[in-house]
């Protein structure tokens, strides 16, 4: 096997979701590309909840995707109101490039985007 040209880092976050599966699997993805480190990042997205992932919120198990369902800010759940977002949503899923970009300039790594 040739040698690799770039070293490989890993990045994943645990921000208090209920189900750890994603965590799991992610280090075995790490493990099987053979990453030289696979930081776990732990913030607790429970104290704020509003998602079915981080609250006591029930899952959808339905796979119709036209039911969308969320919280609302004093905690009830709504259905089928397309100006929020659905009820799994992770609200820093979206911000997660920054933790990872700023872990890359510690590393002192070339960035590709």
């Amino acid at each position: 096997m040739a040698k690799p040209r770039y070293e490989l880092y890993a990045l994943s976050f645990d921000y208090g979701q209920r189900h750890a599966i994603e965590l799991k699997s992610a280090t075995r993805v790490a493990e099987s590309l053979g990453v030289k480190k696979h930081l776990v990042t732990r913030f607790d997205m429970r104290a704020i909840g509003g998602s079915a992932l981080t609250d006591e919120i029930d899952v959808p198990k339905s796979d119709n995707r036209d039911v969308s369902r969320y919280a609302t800010k004093d905690g009830s759940v709504k259905v089928k109101d397309t100006r929020h977002h659905p009820i799994t949503y992770c609200r820093l899923a979206t911000r997660f490039s920054l933790f990872a970009l700023a872990w890359a300039e510690v590393l002192q790594a070339q960035i590709y985007l």
